[in-house]
């Protein structure tokens, strides 16, 4: 009955530690088993009745006396114990309140249950758009983890997670995710170029989003001379042209400015 309720948290309703006891315990409990396991645990000071909240309400639930109790009845289950009451907790969630898509997603990604990355993204969106940012930072870390073999379904989520940390604060890892997003777009598109966002000189400057679309308005010409350009200089203008940031004219035009104006004196 302890491993149930450390596995819940710091506290667990009453009914669903009952219910995850039966189902997911080691030994399965019945319910006199379980009612006595209860008494016992707070006659020895690990447990307390107290009321905790679920689905916005109080109700009879159990906490531990003290979080290292808690933790350290947790830490002595193996991974491999940890599954059962996790998999019973995610159906007991699953059963009373499915709208309860945080404590869904941590039971199930802990039961490494497939219906996990469904979850996470749900639980993810949910604190997202609830300006929840820590919360869906944890979360889109999670699924990160999870999508790391699908390349798409990572990249976007790299991407989502990337503008929660924006809102954070926290500019470098944000551009650090963006920049392993793009970097996984130019390896699923195949292009074994510089990375995007870093044209080689001498080439045209690339849009990790346009599909390798180039546009001659944005071309980089390579200097020769330059340590990285290997290209030729571009080709010279026509004889007599004077090129410069702010004036073209050629050999035979009329002047401008303030020449033009003292000959028409």
């Amino acid at each position: 009955m302890v491993d149930a309720v450390a596995v819940a948290g710091q506290d667990a309703a009453l009914t669903e530690a009952l219910d995850v006891a039966g189902r997911g315990g080691h030994p399965r409990l019945s319910a006199a088993q379980a009612t006595e396991a209860v008494e016992a645990a707070v006659a020895a000071s690990v447990l307390d009745e107290r009321q905790v909240v679920s689905e916005g309400r109080p109700v009879a639930g159990l906490a531990f006396r003290h979080p290292l109790v808690r933790l350290t009845c947790y830490e002595s289950l193996s991974a491999v114990r940890r599954r059962l009451p996790h998999s019973a907790y995610a159906e007991a969630v699953l059963r009373r309140s499915p709208a309860v898509v945080d404590t869904l997603a941590t039971h199930l990604t802990r039961a490494d249950d497939p219906r996990a990355t469904a979850c996470l993204r749900q639980a993810a969106e949910r604190a997202a758009a609830l300006y929840a940012n820590d919360t869906a930072d944890r979360s889109y870390a999670e699924l990160t983890g999870r999508l790391d073999a699908l390349a798409a379904d990572a990249t976007r989520a790299r991407i989502d997670r990337s503008a929660v940390l924006r809102r954070l604060g926290r500019y470098e890892e944000a551009a650090g995710l963006l920049g392993e997003a793009l970097e996984e777009l130019g390896r699923r598109g195949g292009r074994g170029g510089p990375r995007p966002g870093r044209p080689a000189r001498g080439t045209h400057a690339q849009d990790p989003w346009d599909g390798g679309r180039t546009s001659a308005a944005r071309r980089v010409p390579a200097r020769s001379g330059h340590p990285g350009g290997g290209g030729e200089r571009p080709p010279p203008g026509p004889r007599g042209a004077v090129i410069s940031s702010r004036t073209v004219t050629r050999r035979g035009s009329p002047p401008r400015g303030p020449r033009r104006r003292r000959r028409s004196r």
